[in-house]
């Protein structure tokens, strides 16, 4: 497919020019510069196109994210600088990649161990899941973005409990539109379903799936795409 990759410290996968197929994105060996290369498929033939070198000044950002943030049909990229969550919004064409100059969705993610974004009311925009340093609290934020307007509600501290359990995830797990959260404790494999609406989030009590989770070194969840 592509090379050159040896040097790579992580992949940020997205579809940043809306075409319906996700683009490579690439971090130098120091996280200080980011690559893109098209994805120039076809149904049945996988190739990649052009590509190269998008942007530096990447390495004082972390947990970078792709998802298409403000429902424009064009995946943005998040990630965490200092105590903000930035958000760069896809202004990228199928002539060459491009992004907005950062905005401040939020402060007070210094302490934020890992996120976890999922649209769990359902009304097509991800959503913000954020877990404490320690792991055991859980906060949720809401989407309120427009197509070419992100922006972020309100939000506050959902539940606690949490540090034990882990490999949290969260797809439509029933297909009823919401996101759930899925998670393991243990041996046990549990999912959340979310029953959130507008005005709050909220989730089901855990339902275990299955036992015979306790030596699974990681969960690839496959489906199709919405």
């Amino acid at each position: 497919m592509s090379h050159g990759n040896i040097t790579v410290s992580s992949y940020l996968m997205g579809d940043f020019d809306g075409d319906g197929k996700r683009d490579i994105g690439a971090f130098s060996a120091d996280r200080n510069s980011l690559y893109i290369t098209r994805n120039a498929s076809t149904p049945g033939n996988p190739q990649t196109g052009a590509g190269g070198l998008h942007s530096s000044g990447w390495s004082t950002v972390d947990k970078t994210m792709t998802l298409d943030w403000d429902g424009d049909g064009k995946d943005d990229i998040l990630g965490r600088n200092g105590d903000h969550l930035f958000l760069w919004r896809s202004t990228s064409t199928g002539a060459a990649f491009s992004f907005a100059g950062y905005q401040v969705l939020s402060a007070g993610n210094a302490t934020v161990s890992s996120y976890l974004m999922g649209d769990f009311d359902g009304n097509g925009k991800p959503d913000v899941g954020a877990f404490s340093w320690d792991r055991d609290s859980f906060y949720i934020t809401r989407n309120t973005s427009t197509p070419g307007n992100p922006s972020l509600g309100a939000g506050g501290l959902h539940s606690s409990g949490w540090a034990s359990r882990d490999h949290v995830m969260t797809t439509d797990w029933d297909g009823d539109g919401k996101d759930d959260i899925l998670c393991r404790s243990g041996d046990l494999f549990y999912v959340f379903r979310s029953t959130s609406t507008g005005a709050t989030f909220s989730f089901a009590n855990p339902v275990p799936p299955n036992s015979g989770n306790a030596t699974v070194t990681s969960y690839l969840l496959i489906a199709a795409s919405r």
